[in-house]
C-alpha cells in the first residue's frame, strides 16, 4: 500500500519532535459512522440535527523494518536518543526498529495527538486508542503492530454579553430558570398523640408528659419528669 507517515508532537524532553515511516501497511480500515437517532423526525425540520457524526477510526497493521528499501534508512528523521545503535552503511539496522518502539510507546502512555497521512486521507487529530506488537519467528530483527487510532474532536466556547437592563428586570433570570408552579398544598391536621408529642417537645425540660395509646386513648397516666 502507499506509504503511511506518522508525526508526533513535541514533548520534550522525551520526544523534540518525530516522523515514523511505515515501511509497509498490510491492511487499512477507515471507519467513519454516526449515530442516528432512533425517534421519528418532524416532517419539515433539517434532518442533519438528527444525525451526530462520530469520530473517526483508523486501524492498520503495520511493518518497520530494519532493512528499508532506501538507504539511509526512511526513518533516520528520528531524534539521535530514541534510534537506538545506528548502522553505517546497507544492511540491518536495529536502531530503525527500536526507534519506532520508543515513539509508538511514548505517545501511548501520554496520549499524543498524532498527524497520520495516508494514502487514502489525512488524519490532522489522532490519538493511540489500541497497539499491539507481534513477533515473528526467524525475522525479530523487523517491528510487527497492529495500530487503532481515533480522532479526537474540539469544541469552542462561546461567551455572550447580557444587557444591565436585563439583569435589573430580572428577564434573562427568568428565562434561565423559570419559575414553575408547585400546585395547590394541603394543609394536614395531627392526630392527637402527635399534638399531644409536640405539646412535649415544646413545654420545656421540665415539663410532665402522659404515654397515650397508638389510637389516641389516654391511658395509664406516667409522669415523666425531664432533667434540666
Amino acid at each position: 500500500m502507499a506509504k503511511v507517515t506518522i508525526t508526533f508532537p513535541p514533548h520534550p524532553p522525551l520526544i523534540n519532535g518525530a516522523v515514523l515511516t511505515i515501511d509497509a501497511t498490510t491492511s487499512e480500515d477507515h471507519d467513519r459512522s454516526a449515530m442516528v437517532t432512533e425517534h421519528p423526525v418532524e416532517q419539515g425540520s433539517s434532518v442533519s440535527d438528527n444525525i451526530r457524526p462520530l469520530p473517526r477510526k483508523l486501524s492498520m497493521r503495520c511493518l518497520v523494518t530494519a532493512s528499508p528499501l532506501t538507504w539511509p534508512g526512511q526513518n533516520q528523521v528520528f531524534d539521535s536518543q530514541y534510534q537506538g545503535p545506528a548502522g553505517t552503511g546497507p544492511g540491518p539496522d536495529p536502531g530503525l526498529t527500536q526507534g519506532a518502539y520508543r515513539l509508538l510507546e511514548i505517545a501511548a502512555a501520554n496520549g499524543s495527538v498524532l498527524k497520520v497521512q495516508t494514502g487514502l486521507a489525512l488524519y490532522p487529530q489522532m490519538a493511540i486508542a489500541g497497539l499491539t506488537y507481534q513477533r515473528r519467528s526467524g525475522n525479530g530483527a523487523n517491528l510487527y503492530f497492529s495500530l487503532v487510532l481515533e480522532e479526537i474532536l474540539y469544541a469552542t466556547a462561546q461567551t455572550a454579553r447580557v444587557p444591565r437592563s436585563a439583569i435589573a428586570s430580572n428577564t434573562v433570570a427568568n428565562q434561565i430558570a423559570p419559575r414553575k408552579s408547585r400546585g395547590n398544598r394541603q394543609t394536614l391536621k395531627p392526630t392527637a398523640p402527635q399534638a399531644a408529642r409536640a405539646a412535649v417537645l415544646h413545654s420545656g425540660p421540665k415539663a410532665t408528659r402522659f404515654i397515650s395509646a397508638l389510637q389516641g386513648q389516654v391511658a395509664y397516666p406516667q409522669p415523666v419528669s425531664f432533667t434540666p
